[in-house]
């Protein structure tokens, strides 16, 4: 039975199970950038910043300029931001900030579905 177990946790740590996409950012001189999908750590620190549990709200001004730091990469596999970037990020135009991020919500599995649940509970 362990030898079957170890096969699968093998399998489990080697898949490549994190989606890319390349896109290209004609408002920043045609940048291209890779979107890769958050890894569960980063979709958990995104989605606890967002929830207020005091408040029993959801806050998804900063959602967008957060996903861009923990989803933007260089073609050569470099992360593009650092969080200290998200106030820079803000006052970037806000349709690219959104592409990027949907781009990258879309590809990390949040859907508009998940937000619609997130904000019920």
């Amino acid at each position: 039975m362990g030898e079957l177990r170890n096969l699968i946790r093998s399998k489990i740590v080697s898949a490549v199970d994190i989606k890319e996409e390349t896109i290209v950012i004609p408002e920043w001189d045609n940048v291209e950038i890779v979107i890769r999908g958050m890894n569960g750590k980063q979709r958990a620190l995104l989605m606890n910043k967002a929830v207020d549990a005091k408040k029993g709200t959801v806050s998804f001004s900063s959602i967008y300029p957060d996903a861009c730091v923990f989803c933007c990469y260089t073609t050569e596999g470099e992360q593009v931001f650092e969080p200290g970037d998200v106030e820079m990020l803000e006052g970037k135009s806000a349709a690219v900030i959104e592409r990027i991020a949907s781009k990258a919500l879309e590809i990390s599995g949040l859907t508009n579905q998940a937000e619609e649940e997130i904000e019920k509970n």
